[in-house]
């Protein structure tokens, strides 16, 4: 029971949730939002102390397909977790991380909601997630677009 109870209290206090919603206009943007999620993702790995472990940095999709905009964040967030003390790769067929760091992409109508998740590999157990919240612009809705004759 008690350690059910410290878990619990881990899950929640590793949930974050970058306020407000913020209208993406540029790739500067989009680097500056991406920064900010990298950056709550290498404060929580310092915070439990799991930095010396390896990230795989997995897919960001988007109602299960690849759009440029979750290959972006994906990339953004491989160059912002650098230096975090923790090894980081991207997914591949010989690749195995300590951590697995991957997400999902939502459209929500005038917002997009970008779930950044860091989970155990062996335990599939979610220590924390990231939530942000981006006001859809026409060149976020370009990037929400997956390329036709793509699965």
């Amino acid at each position: 029971m008690k350690k059910a109870m410290v878990f619990a209290v881990f899950l929640f206090a590793g949930i974050f949730s970058l306020s407000g919603q913020r209208a993406v206009q540029s790739l500067e943007d989009l680097d500056r939002e991406c920064a900010n999620a990298a950056l709550a993702v290498k404060q929580q790995l310092d915070r439990s102390g799991k930095s010396a472990g390896t990230i795989e940095v997995s897919s960001f999709s988007s109602s299960g397909l690849e759009s440029p905009l979750g290959n972006y964040w994906k990339q953004n967030s491989i160059n912002g977790l650098s230096g975090a003390g923790a090894r980081v790769i991207s997914q591949g067929p010989n690749v195995r991380g300590d951590y697995i760091l991957s997400g999902e992409i939502i459209d929500l109508g005038q917002t997009v909601r970008i779930f950044t998740r860091l989970a155990e590999r062996d335990t599939s157990i979610i220590l924390f997630s990231v939530t942000s919240d981006l006001g859809k612009t026409p060149f976020l809705e370009m990037l929400l677009a997956v390329p036709s004759g793509r699965p």
